[in-house]
């Protein structure tokens, strides 16, 4: 058991021995320059302006880089158009291109306008044929109230013998004629748009 206790205490020992002349063995870190920053020489040339016309010359196709491609919103006929406004040509921004003649859309105008006084006139017609059929059919009302009552009269005076059935008959002739009178009023109203 000696024996095992002194090879726990040397284990220790020989494991720091070695971690000292592992330390010693391994060289310094070298040594570090301050960082200072580096000059470098700056050539200056003087120009002088000169009016220059770059000239291209090539062969092949050439091909534009953008294209552009209108459609007209508003139909009629142009009644003026920008000088640059060609092919290859350059406008600057906010420029009109294109005026077109106002003929077309003053004349879609004073159409539109004469369709809406046509329709207001239209809408004062039918309000006006609803105020007519109105008082016409209070009018044939009164006149079926009147003779509904003609009739209970005439089926009461029947009753006691003093009308013959040709007349009961008749009056409801009326009645249902007058009925009639007053549904066919009752559909016109009814067929009038609103």
């Amino acid at each position: 058991m000696t024996g095992r206790r002194g090879l726990m205490l040397l284990l220790p020992v020989a494991l720091g021995a070695i971690l000292v002349w592992q330390a010693l063995a391994t060289p310094p870190d070298p040594p570090r320059d301050a960082y200072t920053e580096r000059s470098v020489p700056v050539t200056v040339v003087t120009v002088t302006p000169r009016v220059f016309v770059p000239q291209i010359s090539g062969y092949g196709k050439v091909m534009p880089a953008r294209v552009w491609s209108a459609v007209a919103q508003v139909s009629g006929a142009v009644a003026s158009m920008h000088p640059a406004f060609v092919r290859g040509g350059f406008v600057a921004e906010g420029e009109v291109l294109v005026r077109i003649a106002a003929d077309d859309y003053l004349l879609g105008l004073q159409s539109a306008e004469a369709d809406l006084r046509h329709a207001e006139a239209r809408v004062a017609e039918i309000r006006g044929s609803r105020h007519t059929n109105d008082a016409l059919l209070a009018i044939e009302r009164e006149a079926l109230h009147l003779a509904e009552a003609d009739l209970a009269r005439t089926e009461r005076l029947a009753q006691a013998g003093t009308v013959s059935t040709t007349v009961v008959e008749a009056r409801r002739r009326d009645v249902l004629a007058q009925r009639s009178v007053v549904q066919s009023l009752e559909n016109t109203r009814a067929l009038l748009p609103a």
